[in-house]
Parts: structure tokens; C-alpha cells; sequence
């Protein structure tokens, strides 16, 4: 009986302990739901409530928050000198969150110059949210004139370290999902300025700054994987930081996003990673740097000006990312090349497509006064695999379209490492009067691939001296070019490209050359009615299905596209016109046209103009009684040598569209060019030609919708009829036929069913 009675008292014992361990484990945890923190009538002693709050942050760093837990500091309140760095995650359902409470100023975190991790540091952590709080770390505190004063390498900068505002980061965890951070006010991070990856004062530079997410590589195993998913950085402003403003790497995931990279690549990728609405601002070098994010990161709606103010350095730049898009971003005064601190004459864009980056995305974004332009192409393999000059091939697709650029400087379109595709279409660039930018710089020692269509270069800049191009014309390297349908107005450089569909009249702007700061500021690079532009672009498939304003692009084969960033919206009209031509006839104009579908039409008024800008009313045509017409009109008394004309085409109720412009110099014999059978069936290899040409032997091109070549040769053209043999090749499209009369290039077009 007395062994039962202690074998039962042993249980009771063990039972006891086993539950205050178990107490004094969920205590130590902090389960309840709500922390408040005073730094004013705090005490650490108390129980953290509303009524009791605790007084310091390391307190919560003693804690392992569970999650669910809200954690909440004082507005008004100010704690110096501490780091931010409690234990624990949140889950899906439950994420732990750290906000103010209160009223007055946003309560303030000034780590005074802390080095190593920075002011709010989490590791391997997840679903943690923090809000509304103000991070400083500079060791004199919030001193302007400490920023931006020289390098440490060189003496001048000897506050120089390791510090950063925020920082995410897991070693050796797998993913960590749902980091947010919202409302941060980051200012004054005194990290080290600077370029590369020495270690300087403890400090490597592309790893200081305001915010910084990484995987670090102490203990990661290759199995590991360890990655970013659900990445929220919103509406935060980060200021006065060196080296950079926001950040994100992977010390592991250092492989290219294709080839044979690619499933290591992708197995370490950061997804689901959206930056937006922040503003970015005095910033050493980098306003932002996006790596090893895939197609679900989008990067939104940002604002970052005064950039590079201590170094060389794009405003944004990805690197091993894939389809990850930039979008409604504004970027100017980046200062790369003007600042005086460690100026440079490269870098300086608003963005940088860096190693490793393909398919990325470029639109609707506002580059203005920068250092360098829009668009700086560095997306090869990588510096250390690819020094070859050659691509590798999947180093394509990356995009910069339905962008407007005003008043860059340097190179507005650099294509600088090699890479095998570059989509540049539908963008603005303007260009005021002293302003001597490149248009389109290749690097001579590497090979590219690119295409440059539907995009508005409005040049106010001098003809002999302003703005230029700068082509590799060399026989080393490979330059694939596909230059068409963009319009080249104003002054006119000598290394102007050849465009087979070029134009150079007025675009038409509604107000040019006044945007402002804010990117809704810019509507008066949208077009007016009667522009050149409208209709007369190259339709491209996949385009983002808008322009610039939000306004639906066109993007199956055959429908009408615009030029530059805006797609004038489509107004239902009762005609379509086919076509609209001017010929010169013993001094006067011939003007023929023809339309279909003519319901509820009134007619045409013809206007006229000698710049291309002013037009007066100098006839009228009534609608033809049938569905299909044909119209013929003469000027007896073209008002100058070159006369441009167009049709206001009139509805019975009122309204009317114009049609595009056409030119004619009536001191030139028009060279007409006409073919038949049209439409071709698919196989046929003989297409009947006329001219009114001299007879003679003449060079003869055939390009396709997308502007390239795909069949030359020679043709005898008589005064009568010419036969044309075809190549079996040709698939169903549009395709144009190009003559070289004189220098002067005769075009027509037809169709292959």
C-alpha cells in the first residue's frame, strides 16, 4: 500500500512539474494578443497592457512573439540607441503586427548610428507586419550635411559603415512568407557610399541603405532554398540613405533566370514581390535594386528623384530577375553624371535592365531631367559568364514601351552589354532646344539584337551639334536592328536612321515639352485629332493592352495602331478610308481616295496647309450614293512647292474625324507604283507591277509588318507591265514592296491570303 501511495504521490509530482513548465514555456512566449510600449510613463517591470505598458524595445527583443500579436508603440515617442529585434512569426491567418497607438508624431526608432543588421532587423521570420514608424541611423542623428560628402576609400567620408534602416533577412530556412511594411518613414541611414563588393569599414555599400531584403549565405545549405514570397513595401518614404533607398538579394541565388541556370534559378526566385507607391529620395547611389524576382513582382507607382548623389548608378535597376514589371514609376534629377562627390560618364538612367534579367517589363512610367534617359540595356548572362560580346540567346524581352521621356541627358536609349532582344516601342522622347542627348547608342564592342518602332522623337535640339545617334558601323560586331514606323520631328541629325515608314511632320501634340513633377502632368503628349500618328503605326502583338492614360492598344494583325505613348480612342465613324494619295500633274495636285462602308456620311471637306500645322478649307465633295466610293480633287494652285493636305471627313449629324497627312512636292515627277493581282493568294510567285518610272532596271526590297527583310531583287520595269517572280516562302500577312528611284524609296503595299 505504501509503494501504490508514493508511486501515485511520484505522479502527481511529475504531473506538477511537467505543467509548470508548461505555463512558464507559454509565458515566456508573450501569447497575448496586445503590447503596448511607452517610452515616456513606461516600465519595463509592468505587464505591457494599455494601462502598464513596457517603456523599452529591448524589452521586446527579451520576448518570442506569438502569433497574432500586436505590438504597439506611443506616438510621440522616441527610443535611441535600440535595435528592434524580437523572435517569433506570425502564421497566414494570425501575423504579427507592429503599429502606433496614440496621437502626436510617429513614434521614432533613431538607432544613432548602430552597425551591423540595422534599426529593425528580422531573422527567419515571417507573416510580420510593421507600420507607421520612424527609423533613423546616422551617428550624428538627422544631419543633412553628413550625406553625400565623399567616399571612406578615399578619406573623405570617415562616417561611412555597416548600417541600414531595415533589414529582412533568412540563412538556411526555405521561404519565408508575408513580410509587409507599411508606412515607414526611413531617413538618414548612414551606410557606406560607394560602388562594388569590397568591404569597407566593415561595410560592403550595395548592402547599406534604407531597406534591404536578402538571403545570407553563413549557414545556407544548397537544399535549403531559402526565398522571399509576399513582399509588401508600400507607401514608405525612404530619404537621405547611402548607399541605396530599398534593395533586394540572394547571396545564394547568384544563377541567370534561363538556360541551363534556370531550375536553380527558379527555386531560389523571390515571388510575389510588390513595391509601390513609395517615394525615394536623396539617395546615395540606387534609388532601388530589384533581384531574383520572377513575373509575379511588380514594381508600381514610385517616385524617385535626386539619385546618385554620391556615386554612379542607375535610379532602378533588376538584375537574375524574370517578367517582373516596372510601371507608373516617375524618376528624375538623378545626378550620376553632374554631381560632383564621384561623377562618372556611365549610369544615370532611370532604369537599367542589369545581368541576368529577361522578359522584364518597362511602361508607363516618367523619365525627366536625368543624368542619362530612359532606358540603359545591360541584361546579359552576367559579368563573370559572359565576356564574349556574343548572347546567349535567351537574353531577350526585355521591354520599354508607352513611356515618355523629357529632358534627359546622355544616352536616352543605351544598348550597352550584349544581349539577343530588346523591345523599344510606343515612347516619347523629348528633347528641348540645347539639350545634346543620344538618341540610340549602341556599345561597338558587343553584339545586340533590338527593335525601335512607334516611338516619337519631337528633337528641338540644333541640327549640327544637338542631339544624335551613335551606331556601331564596324565589321566586328553583330548589330540586328530593326528600326521602322517612328516619327522624327523637328531638327534632323546627320546619323538620323533610315525607316521605311519614318515620318517627320508634326505630331500634334496637345501641349509638348511641359510636363512638370508628377506624372499626371504629362497630357500634353497625348495626340490631337488630326495627327500623322494616328493609325500609322506598327500593330504589335502582346503590347499591354494600353497606353500611357489607360486607353485600350490595338494588338491583332491588321487593326490600326498609333505612334508614341497614347492610343487616341477609337470614335465610330460612318467611312473607312482605304486609302488617300496626292499626285503631281503639270503643276497642280491630284488627290485620290477611296473608302468603304460610307453609311450616314455627308462627305469630305479637303484642307490644306504649307507647314503640315495649319490647314484651310479649299473644297468639298459630297458622299458617293453607293457604300464604296471613289474621289478625285484638284488643286489648281498648290500655295508652295511641298503642299500638305488632308480630308475632314463629315457625318451627317455633325461630327467628324480627319484623315491622315499627305505631302507632295509639285516640283517632283510622283513616282507611282502599283501591283495586281491584290490580294495574293498564299503560293503564288507572280505579281504584276506598273509604273509611271522610267524604264530600266530597277533594285527591289520586300519587308513583312514587322519592317524586316524578306526578299530582294532586281526587276525591269517598263511603261506598261512588269512581272515580278515571288519566293514560295511568302506566309498570309501585309507585306510592302520597295523601289529606289533617285535615292527616293516607291512603296506599295500587298497582301498575301
Amino acid at each position: 500500500m505504501y509503494h501504490m501511495y508514493m508511486k501515485f504521490k511520484k505522479q502527481i509530482v511529475r504531473i506538477t512539474v511537467l505543467f509548470s513548465i508548461c505555463l512558464f514555456s507559454t509565458l515566456n512566449s508573450f501569447s497575448q494578443t496586445s503590447i503596448y510600449i511607452d517610452s515616456i510613463v513606461g516600465n519595463d517591470a509592468n505587464t505591457g497592457t494599455l494601462a502598464l505598458p513596457y517603456k523599452t524595445i529591448t524589452k521586446l527583443n527579451t520576448m518570442t512573439l506569438a502569433a497574432g500579436t500586436n505590438v504597439y508603440l506611443k506616438s510621440g515617442c522616441t527610443w535611441s540607441g535600440q535595435k528592434l529585434k524580437f523572435k517569433g512569426s506570425g502564421t497566414a491567418i494570425s501575423p504579427i503586427i507592429i503599429d502606433k497607438y496614440g496621437t502626436g508624431a510617429t513614434p521614432l526608432l533613431a538607432g544613432n548610428g548602430l552597425t551591423g543588421e540595422a534599426v529593425v532587423y528580422l531573422y527567419n521570420q515571417q507573416y510580420i507586419e510593421i507600420n507607421n514608424l520612424e527609423i533613423t541611423n546616422s551617428p550624428n542623428g538627422p544631419k543633412n550635411s553628413d550625406f553625400f560628402i565623399g567616399l571612406y576609400s578615399n578619406g573623405t567620408n570617415p562616417l561611412g559603415a555597416d548600417r541600414r534602416g531595415v533589414m529582412v533577412a533568412i540563412d538556411n530556412y526555405g521561404t519565408a512568407n508575408h513580410i509587409y511594411l507599411k508606412n515607414l518613414n526611413i531617413h538618414h541611414i548612414k551606410g557606406q557610399l560607394g560602388n562594388g563588393t569590397t568591404t569597407l569599414n566593415g561595410a560592403i555599400p550595395k548592402r547599406t541603405g534604407g531597406i534591404f531584403f536578402t538571403v545570407l549565405g553563413n549557414t545556407e545549405k544548397t537544399s535549403s532554398n531559402s526565398r522571399f514570397n509576399d513582399v509588401l513595401i508600400d507607401s514608405c518614404n525612404v530619404n537621405y540613405c547611402e548607399n541605396t533607398g530599398i534593395a533586394l538579394d540572394n547571396e545564394w541565388n547568384v544563377y541567370y533566370p534561363g538556360s541551363n541556370e534556370y531550375n536553380k534559378w527558379f527555386s531560389r526566385r523571390f515571388s510575389n514581390i510588390h513595391i509601390s507607391n513609395n517615394i525615394v529620395h536623396h539617395i546615395g547611389k540606387n534609388a532601388m535594386i530589384i533581384r531574383c524576382t520572377d513575373s509575379t513582382g511588380l514594381i508600381e507607382r514610385n517616385v524617385c528623384y535626386e539619385t546618385a548623389l554620391g556615386t554612379t548608378g542607375n535610379t532602378m535597376f533588376s538584375a537574375r530577375a524574370r517578367g517582373t514589371v516596372f510601371q507608373y514609376n516617375e524618376g528624375y534629377n538623378n545626378r550620376a553624371t553632374t554631381q560632383t562627390v564621384d561623377p562618372g560618364n556611365i549610369d544615370g538612367s532611370m532604369y537599367d535592365p542589369d545581368f541576368g534579367s529577361i522578359n522584364v517589363v518597362f511602361q508607363y512610367s516618367y523619365s525627366h531631367d536625368n543624368s542619362q534617359g530612359l532606358y540603359w540595356g545591360c541584361n546579359t548572362r552576367s559579368s563573370t559568364n559572359n565576356t564574349s560580346g556574343v548572347p546567349d540567346p535567351e537574353d531577350a524581352g526585355c521591354t520599354a514601351r508607352y513611356n515618355i521621356s523629357e529632358n534627359d541627358l546622355g544616352d536616352l536609349v543605351f544598348f550597352n552589354y550584349p544581349s539577343a532582344g530588346n523591345e523599344i516601342y510606343n515612347n516619347v522622347f523629348y528633347i528641348k532646344s540645347g539639350l545634346k542627348p543620344n538618341i540610340i547608342h549602341e556599345n561597338g564592342g558587343n553584339n545586340h539584337t533590338y527593335t525601335f518602332r512607334n516611338n516619337i522623337i519631337y528633337n528641338l535640339s540644333s541640327a549640327n551639334s544637338g542631339a544624335d545617334y551613335v551606331f556601331d558601323n564596324g565589321t566586328t560586331n553583330v548589330h540586328n536592328r530593326t528600326i521602322t514606323y517612328n516619327t522624327f520631328f523637328g531638327n534632323h541629325h546627320s546619323t538620323e536612321p533610315f525607316d521605311s515608314f519614318k515620318l517627320t511632320t508634326n505630331p500634334l501634340f496637345v501641349n509638348p515639352g511641359k510636363g512638370a513633377n508628377g506624372i499626371n502632368t504629362l497630357s500634353g503628349y497625348k495626340l490631337q485629332s488630326g495627327s500623322p500618328c494616328i493609325n500609322s503605326g506598327f500593330t504589335i502583338p502582346n503590347n499591354g493592352g494600353f497606353d500611357f492614360w489607360g486607353n485600350k492598344v490595338p494588338a491583332k494583325a491588321g487593326d490600326a495602331t498609333d505612334r508614341g505613348a497614347f492610343e487616341f480612342p477609337a470614335i465610330p465613324v460612318p467611312v473607312r478610308l482605304v486609302s488617300f494619295k496626292a499626285n503631281a500633274e503639270n503643276k497642280v495636285v491630284s488627290l485620290i481616295w477611296y473608302t468603304e462602308n460610307e453609311i450616314n456620311n455627308a462627305g469630305f471637306q479637303i484642307e490644306r496647309s504649307k507647314d503640315g500645322v495649319a490647314f484651310e478649307a479649299i473644297g468639298f465633295l459630297k458622299a458617293s450614293i453607293t457604300t464604296n466610293g471613289q474621289y478625285r480633287f484638284i488643286d489648281e494652285h498648290p500655295i508652295s512647292n511641298i503642299t500638305f493636305y488632308r480630308l475632314k471627313q463629315m457625318d451627317n449629324n455633325g461630327a467628324y474625324t480627319f484623315s491622315s497627312i499627305v505631302a507632295i512636292n509639285i516640283l517632283v515627277k510622283t513616282a507611282q507604283l502599283n501591283v495586281f493581282p491584290n490580294p495574293i493568294k498564299k503560293g503564288t510567285q507572280q505579281l504584276q507591277l506598273q509604273s509611271n518610272l522610267d524604264a530600266g532596271t530597277y533594285p527591289i526590297k520586300i519587308t513583312n509588318e514587322a519592317g524586316k527583310y524578306v526578299f530582294s531583287n532586281a526587276v525591269y520595269l517598263n511603261q506598261s507591265q512588269s512581272t515580278l517572280l515571288l519566293p514560295k516562302t511568302l506566309t498570309k500577312g501585309i507585306y510592302w514592296l520597295q523601289i529606289v528611284s533617285g535615292n527616293v524609296p516607291v512603296i506599295t503595299r500587298f497582301i498575301v491570303e
